[in-house]
């Protein structure tokens, strides 16, 4: 909350700057976010290449004036500016290329690799290396299961089931080792020529579903389930043996090819993959229902959004909250409603400044507790807003994920609350959200427990933080805006889905929160 620069730039808004203060906001604008902030102001943020949101290209003197009145924007000299500024960015873009790195290493700002697969389904996965959860992008390098199955979509096309133990590594969109485990891939006619690694030969497929059995470190199994697959000796570029519906072979590392008889029941098929996956989702679902049939009892929940109780048409949002005070219900206002953690469950997708749930809570809490279940897309934001109370002074509240700079994939997690007297107070963890953490369902939940003089952090049921706290002034709710910050100089909207959201007046302990996660 950079009041001082804030001011700087509503003034320059509205023309009003001395020469002074012009280079008093030439100075303010020393990181990256108060850069966009300041471009956002003119709206150059949604068309600039990020080359040129991450650099300090203009001073504020350069930029186009704004003036008073209801014409606030002299919009022509902007838009002249906006077109040569992209004209210049998309110049710089074409001499110098793309900032993305190939996808065997990270690009010298450490930028993610590109994905070569999606996460599709998963069942009972047991991870030897990092986990990935359905939706997760794979990047080039070994995958390895300890147990489970996993499906991924390559993005040529193809899909694989891979059946644990077993480890794969993503060479491209169109070629996979298998090191070891079964697996099993689907190949449409888009994704012709998909290939399979496995002990010294390559299976090229011609239009077809095979396997590869590798669970013996001296030989590998192909069957062809339907269609066509060639065999290749790594090296060579000549078809050794051609397989089709019903043939498999034993291939060993020194060469070797012979018949392996019909092993075709053995290796796991993307439909039953997709069947098993959608049941564990519906038994989820249920096992939620009724969790949430017993957390609508509990005296001290004051706000309580599963986004099921809905007038879709009209965005409201009940509050099932037995101690709900009238007229608490929520009002959807820019977002859109969207699919939650499974299917058949509702959620709000918040994507722009201005998609956002406005509450009339009129709580004032001295404890209280904040859990919401969300799924941030993996955006380069720096903050992003979870919940505020908007009127200012003693008692407002900010629950926020905060980022370091805007081009990083992490973020702490943040409570900032007003004192009676004295600045703002920041409790933030100092664990940030882990780069994979982003772009799957999540739940977070942050403790105001002033009587134990403690804030406290979890994600995922965990605590990642405490902190001191050494204020008791009561937080007052009043009003409650979720999903958006609320000022246009800062825009620290929510990019991503909420699916639940739990106020509670009181402090829950770690046994409570835990509790509050869905079963597996």
């Amino acid at each position: 909350m950079n009041t001082h620069r804030d001011e700087l730039i509503h003034r320059w808004r509205e023309g009003n700057l001395s020469e002074e203060e012009l280079h008093r906001l030439n100075e303010a604008l020393t990181t990256p976010e108060d850069r966009a902030a300041m471009r956002g102001e003119w709206f150059l943020e949604a068309s600039l290449p990020e080359a040129l949101r991450t650099s300090r290209l203009l001073k504020v003197a350069e930029l186009p004036q704004m003036r008073k009145g209801k014409g606030w924007l002299n919009w022509r000299p902007l838009m002249a500016a906006a077109a040569a500024l992209v004209i210049a960015g998309v110049s710089v873009w074409w001499m110098h290329g793309p900032t993305v790195a190939p996808s065997t290493a990270e690009d010298p700002a450490g930028a993610p690799r590109p994905p070569l697969a999606v996460v599709m389904q998963t069942i009972n996965a047991e991870w030897k290396t990092m986990p990935f959860q359905p939706d997760d992008r794979v990047p080039a390098g070994v995958i390895a299961l300890t147990k489970g199955i996993v499906r991924l979509q390559f993005m040529c096309g193809a899909t694989v089931v891979i059946q644990g133990p077993a480890e794969l590594d993503l060479k491209t969109e169109r070629e996979a080792e298998v090191r070891s485990g079964l697996v099993t891939a689907t190949v449409p006619p888009v994704a012709e020529g998909f290939t399979l690694l496995a002990a010294g030969w390559r299976a090229v497929d011609r239009g077809t579903v095979f396997g590869v059995d590798a669970r013996s470190p001296e030989h590998a199994v192909v069957q062809v389930l339907e269609g066509r697959v060639d065999l290749h000796r790594t090296a060579s570029s000549h078809i050794a043996r051609s397989l089709t519906t019903g043939e498999g072979v034993r291939l060993s590392s020194a060469g070797g090819i012979e018949p392996a008889g019909d092993t075709t029941m053995k290796f796991p098929r993307e439909m039953d993959i997709i069947d098993r996956a959608a049941s564990a989702e519906r038994k989820q679902f249920e096992s939620w229902q009724q969790q949430r049939t017993s957390l609508t009892q509990d005296p001290s929940l004051v706000l309580y959004f599963d986004f099921e109780a809905t007038d879709l048409a009209r965005g409201v949002v009940r509050n099932l909250a037995p101690g709900a005070t009238p007229g608490s219900d929520g009002s959807l206002i820019g977002g859109e409603w969207t699919q939650g953690r499974w299917p058949g469950k509702h959620a709000v997708a918040f994507q722009r400044a201005g998609d956002l749930v406005r509450v009339r809570l009129g709580a004032t809490l001295e404890a209280a507790t904040f859990v919401a279940s969300v799924r941030l897309e993996p955006v380069a934001k720096a903050t992003q807003t979870i919940l505020l109370s908007p009127q200012v002074g003693p008692g407002q509240i900010y629950w926020m994920l905060a980022g370091r700079i805007p081009a990083s994939p992490n973020g702490e997690l943040v409570f900032i609350k007003t004192p009676e007297h004295g600045a703002d107070i920041r409790l933030a963890s100092r664990r940030g959200l882990a780069a994979e953490e982003r772009g799957r369902w999540m739940q977070i939940a942050v403790v105001h427990d002033p009587s134990a003089h403690r804030v406290r952090h979890y994600l995922n049921g965990s605590l990642i933080e405490e902190l001191p706290l050494d204020d008791a002034t009561p937080l007052k709710l009043r009003q409650l805006v979720i999903g958006n910050w609320g000022f246009s100089s800062e825009p620290r909207n929510l990019v991503g889905r909420m699916d639940e959201l739990a106020i509670f007046r009181r402090a829950l302990d770690e046994t409570e929160i835990r509790a509050f996660q869905t079963p597996p």
